[in-house]
């Protein structure tokens, strides 16, 4: 488990292992403004330099493909919701990472990594799936919504 992490919801599960698993990146999803800065500027310094920015019109681009550049700009209904999804980066890496945004005060950002299942989700799929079982957990309701992986067996590493 994340040790120092609180207020935070990540389903941080195994790292998708494939022809992409190399790609170290984050995938900043409808964040803008001085907060997109802050985000890019720490991933920079932790050493994560591909930072890929998406926003509603890309929600309907698998995220295998989102991670091969073929990324689609034509959805009208791309969730609202904020986003970080972290791929083929260190448990460690995303700890410090996730410290820091709760530092900076970057608040309501749904946080995972990409696993095997959700590689093939669109970028709509994840969002929705991770905002589901946000609401869940917030009201207490630990049972009503389990993410895909955490129904495949899989645990969430750190809690609301």
């Amino acid at each position: 488990r994340y040790a120092r992490v609180t207020g935070v919801q990540t389903c941080a599960l195994p790292i998708y292992n494939s022809q992409v698993e190399g790609r170290a990146c984050v995938i900043i999803y409808n964040i803008g403004g001085k907060e997109l800065k802050s985000i890019k500027g720490y991933a920079s310094l932790l050493g994560v330099r591909d930072q890929i920015v998406l926003y509603p019109k890309n929600a309907d681009t698998v995220v295998k493909d989102i991670l091969e550049n073929n990324i689609n700009s034509d959805c009208s209904n791309g969730r609202k919701e904020r986003a970080i999804i972290f791929n083929a980066l260190s448990p460690a890496k995303i700890n410090v990472f996730l410290e820091t945004l709760r530092k900076l005060k970057i608040n309501n950002v749904l946080k995972a990594t990409v696993t095997q299942t959700s590689i093939n989700w669109t970028l709509n799929e994840v969002v929705t799936n991770l905002s589901e079982e946000h609401i869940a957990i917030s009201k207490g309701n630990f049972e009503a919504h389990r993410s895909e992986e955490r129904r495949v067996g899989k645990e969430c590493r750190s809690r609301w």
